[in-house]
C-alpha cells in the first residue's frame, strides 16, 4: 500500500504535470460512475475530462498518479503499432492524425455536443450585437429595405445550424455544419475571420490574465463576471443546500470506482459527518474564476504553530475539551487530526474544504461533487501513506538505537 511515488506526486500537485493526472483522472471516475442519461450533462461543461482516460487503465493512474507526459506516452504506445510508432517519430503532426483516429466514440460525441452548446452560447452573444446593428441601420438610414441586408446575412446561416444539430444523421449534419460554414465565410467573409481571432484567440486569452488578476477584482466586480459567464454558459443555479452536498459526498466512496484504502475511506466519511471537511458555497468565496467546482486544502499547523484557530475551536467541540487543550494536542501530534502538504518546499497540516457550485442541473451537480469528493479521497490516501512512513522511520531510528 505504501507507494512513496503517489505521495510525492500528490504532494507535488500545483505542477502542471500533476495537476493535469489528478484533474484528468477526478473528472474520469466522476463521469464513469454517473448513470448512462446523465453522463452528457456533466461531460460538456467539465474541462478536466481528457479522451486518453478513456482508454487507459484507470487504477494504474490512482495508484502511482505518474505525470501526464508518463500517461500520454503509455497511451500511444498501446494504441499505435511498432511500425506506426517507427513512421512518427520525429513527426508531431502525422502522430497527431493517428491518435485521432484513435479516440473512442463517446468522446467524438462529447465534442458534437460540446461544439453544439459553444454555437449556442456563441448566439447568445451575436444575436444583441445583430439586433442593435440592425436598429442603428434603420434608425440611420430610414431606409426599411436595408433590414432586408440583415436578414438575408443571418437567417439563412441560422437555419443551416440548427437543422445540422437537430438532424439524426451523422453524415447529413456535419454536411450542414460545412455548407453554413461556407456560407458565414463567404457572406462575411472579414468579419468571420475577425471573429474566429476573437473567439479562439483573444478570448482564451483575456481568460488566463482575468485568472491572474481575479483575486485583485472588487468582490463586485468578481460576481458580476462569474454570474454572466455562467448565464452565457447555460448553467441555471439554484439555492445553496449544504446537506444536500454532504450526504451526496458521503455517497462517493461507493458512487464511484476506486482502489483507496479503507482507513483513507473511513477517515474520510468521519470527518465529513463531523463537519472537519468544510463545504462552500464558491458563489460566495470566488476563490477561482469560472469553476464549478474545486477541493482544496487550507493550512492550519504551520512550522509547529497553530495558524487557523477557528478548525481547532471545531475540534475542541467535537473532541469534548478545552481549546487550549486542544491547541497542545495538535501542535504536539498534528498528524492525528490534520493531512499533510507541501507549501514552497515546507511540510505543512491542513484540512480540506470542497466548493461545489450550486447548479440546477442533476447530472452536472452530481457530477461535480463525485469528482472533489474522490479528489479530497486522494489528499486522505496521502496523508495515510505519510502517517504510514512516518511510523516506520520513528521505528527505524528506535531500532538504531
Amino acid at each position: 500500500m505504501v507507494n512513496e511515488q503517489y505521495l510525492f506526486s500528490y504532494l507535488n500537485r500545483e505542477k502542471p504535470e500533476f495537476t493535469k493526472t489528478i484533474e484528468a483522472l477526478t473528472a474520469q471516475r466522476a463521469y464513469n460512475s454517473l448513470p448512462k442519461e446523465l453522463k452528457l450533462e456533466y461531460a460538456v461543461h467539465s474541462a478536466s475530462l481528457d479522451p486518453i482516460f478513456f482508454k487507459i487503465d484507470l487504477n494504474w493512474i490512482e495508484k502511482n498518479l505518474p505525470p501526464y507526459s508518463l500517461i500520454v506516452k503509455k497511451y500511444i504506445e498501446e494504441n499505435l503499432s511498432i511500425e506506426e510508432l517507427e513512421e512518427v517519430k520525429g513527426k508531431p503532426r502525422k502522430l497527431r492524425k493517428l491518435l485521432a483516429k484513435t479516440m473512442p466514440r463517446e468522446w467524438i460525441e462529447i465534442q458534437e455536443e460540446y461544439s453544439k452548446q459553444l454555437w449556442y452560447d456563441f448566439r447568445k452573444l451575436v444575436i444583441p450585437v445583430y439586433i442593435l446593428g440592425i436598429a442603428s441601420t434603420y434608425l440611420t438610414t430610414g431606409n426599411p429595405y436595408s433590414l432586408l441586408y440583415w436578414a438575408s446575412g443571418i437567417i439563412p446561416y441560422y437555419a443551416l445550424k440548427i437543422l445540422a444539430y437537430k438532424t439524426k444523421n451523422r453524415r447529413t449534419s456535419k454536411y450542414l455544419n460545412s455548407i453554413a460554414t461556407v456560407y458565414f465565410l463567404g457572406r462575411f467573409g472579414v468579419s468571420a475571420v475577425l471573429s474566429a481571432i476573437e473567439f479562439g484567440y483573444l478570448a482564451p486569452l483575456i481568460g488566463r490574465q482575468l485568472e491572474k488578476i481575479w483575486p485583485y477584482l472588487p468582490k463586485k466586480a468578481r460576481r458580476a463576471l462569474d454570474l454572466i459567464e455562467k448565464r452565457l454558459s447555460g448553467i441555471k443555479l439554484k439555492e445553496f443546500d449544504e446537506k444536500e452536498i454532504v450526504d451526496s459526498l458521503l455517497q462517493v466512496p461507493k458512487a464511484v470506482q476506486h482502489k483507496i484504502p479503507r482507513k483513507a475511506v473511513e477517515k474520510y466519511l468521519e470527518e465529513l459527518e463531523n463537519g472537519l471537511i468544510e463545504v462552500e458555497n464558491p458563489r460566495k468565496l470566488l476563490y477561482k474564476p469560472f469553476i464549478l467546482s474545486y477541493h482544496r486544502r487550507r493550512v492550519v499547523v504551520r512550522r509547529g504553530k497553530i495558524v487557523d484557530k477557528d478548525f481547532i475551536r471545531k475540534l475542541a467541540r467535537i473532541e469534548g475539551t478545552f481549546i487550549k487543550e486542544m491547541e497542545r494536542k495538535v501542535e504536539r501530534e498534528p498528524w492525528k487530526y490534520l493531512g499533510v502538504d507541501l507549501i514552497n518546499e515546507e511540510v505543512v497540516w491542513v484540512r480540506d474544504i470542497i466548493g461545489i457550485y450550486p447548479v440546477a442541473k442533476r447530472g452536472l451537480l452530481e457530477g461535480i461533487i463525485r469528482k472533489e469528493g474522490y479528489a479530497c479521497l486522494l489528499g486522505k490516501k496521502a496523508d495515510l501513506i505519510s502517517r504510514i512512513l512516518e511510523e516506520s522511520m520513528s521505528k527505524r531510528s528506535f531500532i538504531k538505537k
